[in-house]
């Protein structure tokens, strides 16, 4: 997922950073990859056996830090 986070990451520094344009298709393989963590993401909530033993506020944690090291 970090591997995949780093598409759009690069993608929005290099928007704002250096001001380069986004182009239709560049757009659209972020929204395909967001789409595609979207989906995991879901996948892993519907699974409650492997989730059982985690809390919810401990699995926002986590995907606050993920999302955090994708901009470092």
């Amino acid at each position: 997922m970090l591997s995949g986070g780093t598409i759009i990451s690069t993608a929005i520094l290099s928007y704002f950073m250096i001001g380069r344009k986004i182009r239709k298709h560049h757009a659209l393989g972020c929204l395909l990859a967001l789409l595609g963590f979207v989906l995991v993401g879901i996948s892993s909530m519907e699974n409650s056996t492997n989730t059982e033993k985690f809390s919810t506020r401990g699995m926002v944690i986590g995907i606050l830090m993920v999302v955090v090291s994708l901009f470092t």
